[in-house]
């Protein structure tokens, strides 16, 4: 089915000589952009470009007005304000033009591919801002696109345009003078849209790449030097491609594409060996990109594509070795805005690119000047296992630095990848897993102090647990019984005995799944607790403050929440609450800086997600929604900006992309969302680069990828609070904080900290302290008994060792653990309520 022009609109690019020298900026930063001036063009504008139509030395605009059938010329005044538009005719429905000096006479002409008349109208430059028509030239059936080149090395200016109705381009030889050569058609794919040329093989000779809509190819037709061109060879690319990029994107000398897929909302970039094109890698752009440009934003001497989408969305992505990030960009100032083309250039004589934006329902142009700074950090991707659908973030080799581990459905494996420290990740390394896996957690489970990887395989009714050696390396699993449909998986120390234990949603049975581990690598037989209708996520906190562990579940039929409260002996019964229809994550975090845990629950079909207020005793208010991405799919809280709120990330399976909200004393405050793969599904959160920032983890099914998002907020420099003195209890042990350090004070033992306990913004602490066994006591695992009966143990450890205290303070929780500095044993773990008397423990003889 053919792509009408009006609907769809094209691209244009010239042939681009790239230059380092044009624009310079400071340093190799991300951009921030300021709206500038808004300026009425003609009715419909479609396309845009530049050049100095007046000869003045600054960089004026032109644009094409589809339904008002001419040209808005805006001469620049000078520090990025504009003149109103005077108006030049053109053809029928034009939909996109050139600028550059065809004639010869040292004055800058326009070019105008006319959709509707078949032609190319010619507007000569007179080097004061006017233009005279200077006749039409005949091309196929729907010009929508053109480009510029010389193809025959007679250092005139050649023309090509892609015809979209005709499936052909059209190659215009210069003459002279303004005159050209009769067209002449050369065949290509389906309904052509976008066309632009280049050097692709280095021979000295210009070539032309041709977006194929229909077919759903790049085309490239290599030139003879003649004004001939090769057959086309044809590369994939996206769903309807519409538009096509080139530029040098990694810096290597030899120019890629960059290409616009309408309906798959992507960006293709296909590199360049010099002599051939790689296989396309996939990024995410503007939803229904029709346009694209590039230009160095940033100083690095790498041209960085803009790309606007026909909903209206603007869309900037810096290159960066291995991929690309997003930039921030300030609101329209339309809230009704469609953008449909964009023109890049130093607009205010800053040595800083600017954007000019055409705007089609108010028929203005708006102009964005940049200033080189600021944004999120660059996304990078690893290649892992097929169909990969969870994600977990632990030290798996001992060397204190994250590595992230993926379950992979399709090819049946864990995806390993052991982090630098510094944000890089090494080889993949994969772990086969009998069965087809879609949720994935880690913890020690037979207490060697190294850390452990468990799936759940819900067509196998399985889960697997695979044993870590603290090198990176995992053994063979060893298979539990699931329950049927159990689909998420999560590992945490539910009874508090000190051993990690494992928890499954069971999707259709309506249930959540318990199996208690024995700390030696084995599980007791599951135990089950009803829930609401398709139990799709579970995780687990203590929400009432009594030390104990709770659950919360996500019901995805019943569009309800469930509360699972700790009990000595297990759980106590669900209680539901209503939120949004079908959730399927659930984030719990303090996004209203009450000191109170709340939770956030994502809803698929609304493409939002509720935010459950709590009362700290375990009770919570209604719903309060905010608009996400398209059918959010998991979440992830972090302090993401190194201030006193939680933040919240969100994977978006939809539209492709990561929501970021920041929490504030009002709640949640949403930043522009982030490009993250095709259909992302999982998301994880740590420090990958050690520079003190919390950064982002997804797994993408769609690119069989992970996708490592940097963060670049303000880091902070110093402690954010030293723990005051006062006393922190809970089940097993009771901290008693002074102003010179700390006591931990147990039954079977005790620990001192002897420095001030300095907590970072997030609340995070790391100190190194002393660790006494009672007198008597021995240096083995120690049982003791709670006074109502609970059996717990301690993993021993000899008196008087140094010990590594760490802990996370949220509200009035403190969890702390202890680790051995020899042996990576964690000795013990509790977590402490503020202002509350420890239950002690008594030592058994």
């Amino acid at each position: 089915m053919f792509l009408k022009p009006r609907l769809l609109p094209c691209a244009l690019f010239v042939i681009l000589v790239w230059s380092t020298s044009l624009i310079t900026v400071a340093a190799a930063d991300n951009p921030i952009f300021h709206l500038g001036q808004s300026l009425e063009a003609g009715k419909d504008p479609f396309s845009i470009t530049t050049g100095d139509f007046n000869r003045d030395g600054k960089v004026d605009l032109a644009v094409a007005n589809s339904a008002s059938e001419n040209v808005s010329v805006f001469l620049n005044l000078g520090r990025g304000q504009f003149a109103p538009a005077v108006n030049f005719p053109a053809g029928k429905t034009p939909r996109a033009l050139a600028a550059a000096d065809i004639d010869g006479d040292g004055n800058i002409d326009l070019v105008v591919a006319n959709n509707d008349s078949n032609d190319i109208s010619l507007l000569t430059g007179d080097g004061k801002g006017g233009f005279t028509a200077n006749g039409n030239l005949t091309v196929a059936a729907g010009p929508v696109s053109l480009a510029l080149a010389d193809f025959n090395r007679d250092h005139l200016l050649d023309i090509v345009t892609a015809n979209a109705r005709a499936n052909n381009i059209s190659i215009l030889l210069s003459l002279g003078h303004g005159r050209f050569s009769p067209a002449r058609e050369i065949s290509v794919g389906r309904e052509p849209f976008s066309v632009s040329a280049g050097d692709f093989n280095r021979d000295g000779r210009a070539d032309v790449v041709v977006a194929n809509s229909a077919s759903q190819t790049v085309a490239v037709l290599n030139g003879d030097g003649r004004g001939g061109f090769a057959p086309p060879a044809n590369y994939a690319a996206g769903v309807t491609p519409v538009a096509v990029v080139v530029a040098d994107f990694d810096h290597n000398s030899k120019l890629d594409l960059a290409v616009l897929n309408y309906v798959s909302n992507t960006e293709s970039l296909i590199r360049s060996t010099g002599k051939f094109f790689n296989a396309a890698r996939i990024f995410r752009s503007a939803p229904s990109p029709t346009y694209a440009a590039a230009i160095d934003f940033n100083g690095d001497r790498r041209p960085d594509p803009v790309f606007v989408g026909s909903g209206g969305g603007l869309f900037v992505l810096l290159t960066k070795a291995g991929g690309f990030e997003q930039a921030k960009l300030p609101a329209m100032p339309n809230q009704e805005a469609k953008t449909n083309a964009v023109a890049l250039a130093d607009f205010n004589g800053d040595g800083k690119a600017d954007l000019a934006v055409v705007n089609t329902i108010s028929s203005d142009l708006v102009v964005m000047l940049g200033d080189g700074r600021g944004g999120f950090g660059k996304p990078a991707a690893y290649s892992i296992g097929f169909d990969p659908g969870g994600i977990v973030v632990a030290d798996f080799n001992s060397d204190h630095h994250l590595d992230l581990a993926t379950s992979n459905a399709s090819s049946r494996d864990i995806s390993v990848l052991l982090g630098d420290g510094k944000g890089g990740f090494g080889k993949t390394a994969s772990f086969a897993v009998p069965g087809q896996p879609v949720g994935i957690s880690s913890a020690d489970f037979n207490g060697d102090g190294h850390m452990d990887l468990a799936t759940v395989n819900p067509k196998q009714l399985s889960i697997s647990v695979l044993t870590g050696n603290g090198q990176g390396s995992f053994a063979a699993p060893l298979k539990l019984k699931a329950a049927r449909t159990a689909r998420f998986i999560l590992c945490e120390d539910l009874n508090g005995d000190g051993r990690a234990d494992i928890a499954t949603a069971d999707d259709t049975n309506n249930s959540v799944s318990i199996y208690l581990g024995d700390g030696r690598g084995s599980f007791a037989e599951r135990k089950i607790y009803a829930v609401g209708e398709r139990a799709f996520w579970i995780t687990a906190r203590d929400l009432n403050g009594d030390g104990r562990l709770d659950l919360v579940v996500a019901n995805h039929k019943s569009g309800t929440v469930s509360i699972l409260l700790g009990t000595a002996s297990g759980f106590a019964s669900a209680q539901d609450y209503a939120v949004g229809p079908n959730p399927t994550a659930i984030v719990i975090g303090d996004f209203e800086g009450d000191e109170r845990d709340d939770l956030l629950v994502t809803a698929y079909l609304t493409d939002n997600f509720s935010i459950l207020s709590g009362d700290g005793r375990g009770n919570f208010s209604g719903a309060q929604d905010s608009p996400t991405g398209r059918q959010p799919f998991a979440g992830v809280a972090a302090n993401l900006n190194n201030d006193q709120y939680g933040d919240l990330a969100v994977v978006n399976s939809g539209s492709g992309d990561v929501s970021i909200f920041l929490g504030s004393a009002s709640g949640l405050n949403a930043l522009p969302r982030i490009a993250s793969g095709k259909t992302p599904r999982g998301i994880a959160a740590g420090d990958f680069d050690g520079d003190g920032r919390v950064d982002l983890a997804v797994a993408d099914p769609g690119s069989q990828s992970v996708v490592i998002l940097f963060n670049s907020a303000e880091r902070a420099t110093e402690a954010a609070s030293v723990l005051p003195p006062g006393q922190w209890g809970g089940r097993g042990a009771t901290l008693t904080v002074t102003a010179s350090g700390a006591q931990l004070e147990f039954d079977c033992g005790q620990g001192v900290i002897e420095k001030k306990i300095a907590t970072d913004r997030s609340g995070r602490f790391d100190l190194i302290g002393k660790y006494e066994i009672a007198a008597g006591g021995p240096a083995r695992a120690t049982s003791s008994r709670e006074e109502d009966g609970t059996l717990t143990t301690m993993n021993g450890t000899a008196s008087g060792t140094t010990v590594r205290y760490s802990g996370e303070i949220k509200g009035k929780l403190l969890t702390l653990t202890i680790q051995s500095l020899d042996t990576n044993h964690v000795i013990a773990k509790f977590t402490l309520v503020r202002g509350e008397a420890g239950r002690l423990l008594r030592c058994l003889s």
